[in-house]
């Protein structure tokens, strides 16, 4: 998106998505409303047709924000908060009216750190996480060295890992005993 615009949707403001005026995306969309559906988009019109077709529009925008993995997508349509859980990469997401980016950027306590270049699809933004450190602890029970061990001793064997079996199989024979 080349530009961001604030303000009412149809203000007659241009709104460029690669480089095209909203007016003639719009204009668009009610062409393919006609041919597809066979209607007529009016801002009056509440038929569950265009609130099928409206509804779809929005699966393919979601899918293929998606795939671009943004690093700020802008959600806001009514009900904009349904469609968060849709949303897989991206670096951060903003819901309805009253969420602009800037608020994002300056105020509202998420990290402004973002993944650019579509690397919203690997990586989120700089978190807490960032600065706290996992670490993953294992606790066998006689039982369940039994069960898994042999397991574990085939794969060693195969991956030629002998350390590894030995480490299993000293075990085994010790609870043999």
């Amino acid at each position: 998106m080349h530009r961001r615009v604030s303000g009412a949707p149809f203000d007659g403001t241009p709104f460029y998505g690669l480089g095209t005026p909203f007016d003639l995306i719009f204009n668009s969309i009610k062409l393919q409303c006609r041919c597809i559906i066979n209607l007529e988009l009016s801002p009056t019109y509440a038929g569950d047709d265009v609130t099928k077709f409206l509804s779809w529009m929005c699966i393919l925008a979601v899918s293929f924000s998606n795939l671009y993995a943004p690093e700020h997508l802008i959600i806001n349509v009514e009900d904009a908060e349904k469609w968060e859980s849709f949303v897989e990469n991206a670096g951060s997401v903003f819901l309805g009216p009253w969420t602009p980016e800037s608020v994002g950027d300056y105020a509202s306590g998420t990290n402004h750190v973002l993944p650019t270049y579509g690397y919203a699809r690997m990586y989120g933004g700089v978190s807490l996480d960032y600065f706290l450190k996992y670490m993953t602890v294992q606790s066998l029970t006689e039982e369940g060295l039994r069960t898994l061990g042999p397991y574990v001793a085939t794969m060693a064997e195969v991956e030629g890992l002998d350390a590894h079996k030995r480490a299993v199989t000293l075990r085994l024979k010790d609870i043999e005993k």
